[in-house]
């Protein structure tokens, strides 16, 4: 959700110098598999058919169920791919820990999404569809070392930060079996939050201005 900004933290990065296996998880085709780790590899398969979802969390008129729940569960897919790509390039031990417990917890909030999705009748392709989540897969593939755990972090960061507010909005203005699955996932989202700051406190990484 707001993958745009994702553009910026790209673009910041360039600038100085960034579950449970879930074999469903796919990221489009176009996204070059060569030299990427093993289980990205895996994940990167033909998916022609998948819409380009590039709807904006900040949008007015508010989501309605349907595009929270979409936004929601590619927003948890992508999440997983890009932290399983961190788990085996992150050059620092905090990213990859951080990065370990983003995998079990976006991969339980992927299942939660995905039932309650069924329950109203919505479905979604569980990967990355919006331009901005293929370009974050693709940018985090293609670096190492601190380039590497610089972007991801602020990537992080930004992320949570626009998904806090989705899913607080979403806890007013969604019927009561969506608003009750945003709560669920608020605390997890916050703590992964104060987490990522935390990290990026402790390894140096400038936080500024996100």
């Amino acid at each position: 959700m707001k993958q745009h900004i994702r553009r910026n933290a790209v673009a910041l990065v360039a600038a100085g110098s960034l579950m449970i296996s879930v074999p469903m998880l796919t990221v489009a085709q176009t996204i070059p598999t060569q030299g990427a780790p093993p289980i990205v590899r895996q994940a990167i398969v033909e998916n022609e058919n998948v819409p380009n979802d590039n709807g904006n969390a900040s949008e007015t008129p508010p989501m309605n169920h349907e595009q929270f729940l979409r936004a929601a569960i590619t927003g948890h897919a992508t999440e997983v791919i890009a932290a399983q790509i961190a788990q085996q390039k992150a050059s620092s031990p905090e990213v990859q820990q951080l990065a370990a417990q983003l995998v079990q917890d976006h991969q339980a909030g992927l299942a939660d999404a995905v039932k309650v999705a069924q329950d109203v009748n919505v479905s979604a392709p569980q990967a990355p569809t919006s331009n901005e989540q293929r370009e974050l897969i693709t940018d985090l593939t293609s670096l190492s070392g601190p380039d590497f755990d610089r972007q991801f972090l602020r990537s992080t960061i930004m992320d949570h930060k626009a998904d806090i507010e989705t899913y607080q909005n979403a806890v007013e203005q969604q019927p009561h079996e969506v608003a009750d699955y945003a709560q669920r996932q608020l605390p997890t989202l916050q703590a992964h939050l104060t987490a990522a700051q935390q990290v990026a406190s402790q390894t140096g990484i400038d936080t500024g201005g996100l």
